[in-house]
Protein backbone atom coordinates (compact mmCIF):
# COMPACT_ATOMS: atom_id res chain seq x y z
CA UNK A 1 0.00 0.00 0.00
CA UNK A 2 1.23 3.49 -0.61
CA UNK A 3 2.09 5.60 2.17
CA UNK A 4 0.50 8.72 2.81
CA UNK A 5 2.06 12.24 3.91
CA UNK A 6 2.28 12.20 7.26
CA UNK A 7 3.54 8.66 7.02
CA UNK A 8 6.69 9.30 4.75
CA UNK A 9 7.59 12.55 7.20
CA UNK A 10 7.45 9.92 9.94
CA UNK A 11 9.19 7.95 7.83
CA UNK A 12 11.80 10.14 7.17
CA UNK A 13 11.74 11.58 10.77
CA UNK A 14 12.92 8.42 11.94
CA UNK A 15 15.90 8.17 9.82
CA UNK A 16 16.84 11.65 11.22
CA UNK A 17 16.73 10.56 14.65
CA UNK A 18 18.82 7.27 13.52
CA UNK A 19 21.15 8.89 11.92
CA UNK A 20 21.61 12.60 13.02
CA UNK A 21 23.83 15.44 11.51
CA UNK A 22 24.76 12.83 8.75
CA UNK A 23 21.26 12.36 7.91
CA UNK A 24 20.76 16.25 8.12
CA UNK A 25 23.78 17.09 5.84
CA UNK A 26 22.64 14.96 2.92
CA UNK A 27 18.75 16.06 3.15
CA UNK A 28 19.77 19.69 3.52
CA UNK A 29 22.21 19.07 0.40
CA UNK A 30 19.37 17.87 -1.24
CA UNK A 31 16.71 20.29 -0.10
CA UNK A 32 19.28 22.97 -1.76
CA UNK A 33 19.14 21.19 -4.70
CA UNK A 34 15.56 20.75 -5.36
CA UNK A 35 16.12 16.95 -5.37
CA UNK A 36 13.45 14.39 -3.81
CA UNK A 37 14.44 11.28 -1.91
CA UNK A 38 13.60 7.84 -2.46
CA UNK A 39 13.05 5.49 -0.26
CA UNK A 40 12.24 1.85 -0.88
CA UNK A 41 10.77 2.59 -4.17
CA UNK A 42 8.84 5.55 -2.64
CA UNK A 43 9.41 9.20 -4.10
CA UNK A 44 9.70 11.80 -1.57
CA UNK A 45 9.41 15.53 -2.20
CA UNK A 46 11.27 18.35 -1.17
CA UNK A 47 8.12 19.39 1.21
CA UNK A 48 8.05 16.66 2.79
CA UNK A 49 11.90 16.89 3.24
CA UNK A 50 11.43 20.34 4.28
CA UNK A 51 8.68 19.48 6.84
CA UNK A 52 11.01 16.48 8.08
CA UNK A 53 13.79 18.19 8.95
CA UNK A 54 11.59 21.47 10.53
CA UNK A 55 10.31 18.41 13.13
CA UNK A 56 13.82 17.40 13.86
CA UNK A 57 15.34 20.60 14.29
CA UNK A 58 12.50 21.16 16.85
CA UNK A 59 13.23 17.85 18.65
CA UNK A 60 16.98 18.95 18.81
CA UNK A 61 16.05 21.74 20.72
CA UNK A 62 15.52 24.90 18.09
CA UNK A 63 14.15 28.06 19.69
CA UNK A 64 10.47 28.43 19.37
CA UNK A 65 8.70 31.59 17.06
CA UNK A 66 7.75 33.35 20.42
CA UNK A 67 10.49 32.65 22.50
CA UNK A 68 12.83 34.17 19.72
CA UNK A 69 10.36 37.19 19.28
CA UNK A 70 10.69 37.16 23.01
CA UNK A 71 14.84 37.14 23.22
CA UNK A 72 15.04 39.76 20.38
CA UNK A 73 12.56 42.06 22.28
CA UNK A 74 14.69 41.37 25.53
CA UNK A 75 18.18 42.45 23.23
CA UNK A 76 16.52 45.17 21.90
CA UNK A 77 17.53 47.52 24.50
CA UNK A 78 21.66 46.06 24.32
CA UNK A 79 21.30 46.82 20.69
CA UNK A 80 20.60 50.41 21.06
CA UNK A 81 23.41 50.41 23.79
CA UNK A 82 26.22 49.94 21.48
CA UNK A 83 26.43 46.00 21.95
CA UNK A 84 26.92 43.83 18.69
CA UNK A 85 24.70 41.19 17.40
CA UNK A 86 26.84 38.22 16.26
CA UNK A 87 24.86 35.66 14.29
CA UNK A 88 25.32 32.01 16.08
CA UNK A 89 28.21 29.54 14.82
CA UNK A 90 26.76 27.38 11.40
CA UNK A 91 25.79 23.68 12.52
CA UNK A 92 27.88 20.69 11.30
CA UNK A 93 25.43 19.69 9.25
CA UNK A 94 24.91 22.94 7.59
CA UNK A 95 28.72 22.97 7.04
CA UNK A 96 28.80 19.18 5.34
CA UNK A 97 26.07 20.07 3.26
CA UNK A 98 28.54 23.06 1.97
CA UNK A 99 31.01 20.51 1.47
CA UNK A 100 29.19 18.35 -0.55
CA UNK A 101 27.84 21.60 -2.65
CA UNK A 102 31.81 22.24 -3.15
CA UNK A 103 32.66 18.46 -3.87
CA UNK A 104 29.45 16.43 -5.43
CA UNK A 105 31.72 13.51 -4.86
CA UNK A 106 32.39 14.09 -1.13
CA UNK A 107 30.56 12.34 2.11
CA UNK A 108 29.67 13.36 5.30
CA UNK A 109 32.93 12.79 7.59
CA UNK A 110 32.76 14.64 10.70
CA UNK A 111 35.67 13.83 12.99
CA UNK A 112 38.66 15.53 14.81
CA UNK A 113 42.30 14.59 13.40
CA UNK A 114 46.27 15.83 14.01
CA UNK A 115 48.29 17.09 12.01
CA UNK A 116 51.49 15.50 12.05
CA UNK A 117 54.47 15.82 9.59
CA UNK A 118 56.23 18.99 11.77
CA UNK A 119 54.80 21.60 8.84
CA UNK A 120 52.09 23.55 8.60
CA UNK A 121 49.51 22.69 5.90
CA UNK A 122 47.96 25.35 3.20
CA UNK A 123 44.58 25.60 3.12
CA UNK A 124 42.91 24.80 -0.59
CA UNK A 125 39.58 26.52 -1.86
CA UNK A 126 38.84 22.72 -3.45
CA UNK A 127 40.00 19.13 -2.95
CA UNK A 128 42.76 19.48 -5.97
CA UNK A 129 46.74 20.26 -4.50
CA UNK A 130 47.41 21.73 -7.81
CA UNK A 131 45.34 25.47 -6.71
CA UNK A 132 46.44 27.94 -5.30
CA UNK A 133 46.25 27.52 -1.64
CA UNK A 134 43.91 30.36 0.12
CA UNK A 135 46.59 33.34 1.09
CA UNK A 136 46.91 33.09 4.64
CA UNK A 137 45.09 30.26 6.08
CA UNK A 138 47.17 27.07 6.84
CA UNK A 139 46.80 24.40 9.76
CA UNK A 140 50.03 24.30 12.26
CA UNK A 141 51.56 21.00 12.34
CA UNK A 142 50.81 19.26 16.46
CA UNK A 143 47.43 21.00 15.92
CA UNK A 144 43.91 19.30 16.19
CA UNK A 145 40.96 20.39 14.16
CA UNK A 146 37.42 18.81 13.20
CA UNK A 147 36.63 18.15 9.68
CA UNK A 148 33.32 17.78 8.14
CA UNK A 149 33.44 16.48 5.11
CA UNK A 150 36.13 13.84 3.24
CA UNK A 151 36.94 13.33 -0.39
CA UNK A 152 39.30 10.81 -2.51
CA UNK A 153 39.92 12.14 -5.50
CA UNK A 154 40.52 9.47 -8.38
CA UNK A 155 42.49 11.68 -10.39
CA UNK A 156 45.42 12.16 -8.46
CA UNK A 157 45.07 9.19 -5.81
CA UNK A 158 44.80 11.75 -2.50
CA UNK A 159 42.37 11.95 0.14
CA UNK A 160 41.35 15.48 1.09
CA UNK A 161 39.35 16.79 4.07
CA UNK A 162 36.87 19.47 4.74
CA UNK A 163 37.81 21.82 7.62
CA UNK A 164 34.75 22.63 9.95
CA UNK A 165 36.40 26.00 11.06
CA UNK A 166 38.24 27.62 7.96
CA UNK A 167 36.58 27.33 4.34
CA UNK A 168 38.94 25.19 2.93
CA UNK A 169 39.56 21.51 2.32
CA UNK A 170 43.13 19.83 3.43
CA UNK A 171 45.17 16.85 2.18
CA UNK A 172 46.05 14.00 4.44
CA UNK A 173 48.96 14.12 1.82
CA UNK A 174 52.16 16.11 1.97
CA UNK A 175 52.03 18.15 -1.15
CA UNK A 176 55.65 17.73 -2.27
CA UNK A 177 55.99 13.78 -1.40
CA UNK A 178 52.75 11.87 -1.68
CA UNK A 179 54.26 9.05 0.68
CA UNK A 180 54.31 11.00 3.80
CA UNK A 181 50.68 11.37 5.38
CA UNK A 182 50.54 14.50 7.35
CA UNK A 183 46.99 14.41 8.72
CA UNK A 184 46.74 11.06 11.40
CA UNK A 185 43.36 9.92 13.51
CA UNK A 186 42.83 10.60 17.07
CA UNK A 187 44.27 7.78 19.60
CA UNK A 188 41.78 5.00 19.01
CA UNK A 189 39.85 5.98 16.08
CA UNK A 190 40.26 4.58 12.63
CA UNK A 191 41.98 5.48 9.49
CA UNK A 192 41.30 9.04 8.34
CA UNK A 193 41.50 7.52 5.16
CA UNK A 194 39.56 5.04 3.50
CA UNK A 195 40.71 1.44 3.37
CA UNK A 196 41.07 1.39 -0.42
CA UNK A 197 43.94 4.43 -0.04
CA UNK A 198 45.89 2.04 3.00
CA UNK A 199 46.10 -0.75 0.12
CA UNK A 200 49.73 -1.06 -1.96
CA UNK A 201 49.50 0.55 -5.33
CA UNK A 202 50.41 -2.33 -7.51
CA UNK A 203 52.17 -2.17 -10.89
CA UNK A 204 50.63 -3.84 -13.89
CA UNK A 205 53.44 -4.13 -15.66
CA UNK A 206 55.79 -5.55 -13.01
CA UNK A 207 53.00 -8.67 -13.32
CA UNK A 208 54.75 -9.40 -16.69
CA UNK A 209 58.21 -8.12 -16.75
CA UNK A 210 60.75 -9.90 -14.20
CA UNK A 211 62.49 -7.50 -11.55
CA UNK A 212 66.07 -5.95 -13.41
CA UNK A 213 69.11 -4.82 -11.49
CA UNK A 214 71.48 -2.70 -11.92
CA UNK A 215 74.21 -5.74 -13.27
CA UNK A 216 71.56 -5.79 -15.90
CA UNK A 217 71.89 -2.43 -17.44
CA UNK A 218 72.29 -2.00 -20.97
CA UNK A 219 75.67 -0.45 -21.42
CA UNK A 220 76.40 2.45 -24.47
CA UNK A 221 78.24 1.66 -27.16
CA UNK A 222 81.43 4.04 -26.88
CA UNK A 223 80.92 7.12 -27.60
CA UNK A 224 77.33 7.25 -26.83
CA UNK A 225 75.56 9.70 -26.93
CA UNK A 226 76.76 11.94 -29.73
CA UNK A 227 78.29 15.35 -28.91
CA UNK A 228 76.19 17.77 -29.96
CA UNK A 229 74.67 16.01 -32.83
CA UNK A 230 71.25 16.65 -31.50
CA UNK A 231 68.25 13.62 -32.19
CA UNK A 232 68.87 13.16 -35.83
CA UNK A 233 73.00 12.56 -34.96
CA UNK A 234 71.93 10.24 -31.91
CA UNK A 235 69.71 8.15 -34.32
CA UNK A 236 71.91 7.72 -37.20
CA UNK A 237 75.20 7.13 -34.08
CA UNK A 238 72.68 4.46 -32.93
CA UNK A 239 72.21 2.66 -36.19
CA UNK A 240 76.17 2.84 -36.67
CA UNK A 241 76.45 0.87 -33.52
CA UNK A 242 73.96 -1.52 -34.68
CA UNK A 243 75.76 -2.34 -37.96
Amino acid sequence: PELDRERLVQLILGMLRKRGEVMAAELERRIDAKKPLEVKGVKVDVSMLEEAMDLWDSEQGGPKPEAAAESSSSAAPVAAAGARWMPAAPSSSLLAARALAECEQAEVFGRSVRIVGGASLPVLPKPDVLVEPIKGETVASGQIVEVVARYASPKDGRVYLRLKAQAGWISTRSHADFAKVVVAPLKGQASVEPQRCLEPIESTALTFLPPVDGSAAVLAPPGWPPAGGGPAAAVAAAAAAAA
